[in-house]
Formats: C-alpha cells, structure tokens, sequence
C-alpha cells in the first residue's frame, strides 16, 4: 500500500468510510480513492476500523503502516492484525485491516484507484 500514497498526498480528506470492507477515502480533489481489501486464495481480509482524532477536511501528508500481529488458534486458523496510520494537517486516522486464514495465505490493501465521488441532491 505505501507505494500507492503518493497518489493521495496533498490532496484534502473529507470523508472516511468503510464499503463492503474495503476503505474508501473521499478527497475534495480527485473524488474517491479505493484500497481493496484482498485476500490470498483461502484467506478473507477487511477493514475492520477506521479510528479519526483527525478534524475534516484536512490535508494528507503521510501514511505509515505501524504494525503487524497475528493469532492462532487450536485448529490451525490465523487472524493478522494490521495497523496504519494516516498523517493529515489536523490530526491521525487510525485503520486496521483484519485477515483470516488458514496458517499460510495473507492479506493487504491493494489500491484500486479513484472513482467520482457520488453526487449528492439532498
């Protein structure tokens, strides 16, 4: 995912949500930006949350993944946390990608690029 933040720095966040366990960055510039959960073969990976004590709108100005832990169970499954954090001008955005597996497949954000923010008529 790192080598994919160049495309979002500089721009200005709005919005963060989660869509069908993927993440989606809403950005005031270029509409919104995907990153794809995926999954290995025999392994299912989400964004399980996104934690904001940053204000927005806000500039992006870093990304760093912070961590990496996985658990094993009794039968040989796997649970992988992941952790990153988003740098802004206001503040961090925390997010955490969940993968299960089976002990030997892994998952990851993968960018998926931007797509037109949805217009609202509201």
């Amino acid at each position: 995912m790192e080598k994919n933040i160049k495309d979002l720095l500089g721009l200005t966040l709005v919005k963060t949500e989660i869509v069908d366990g993927d993440l989606h960055l809403h950005t005031l510039e270029s509409g919104v930006g995907v990153f794809k959960a995926y999954g290995d073969c025999c392994a299912h990976a989400y964004v399980e949350s996104i934690n904001e004590s940053a204000v927005l709108p806000a500039k992006i100005l870093g990304w760093e993944h912070k961590s990496h832990r996985s658990e094993n169970d009794k039968y040989g499954e796997s649970l992988d946390y992941d952790f990153y954090t988003m740098k802004t001008e206001s503040g961090y955005i925390d997010v955490e990608l969940r993968t299960s597996h089976n002990g030997y497949y892994s998952g990851a954000l993968e960018w998926a690029g931007f797509v037109p923010a949805p217009v609202d008529f509201s």
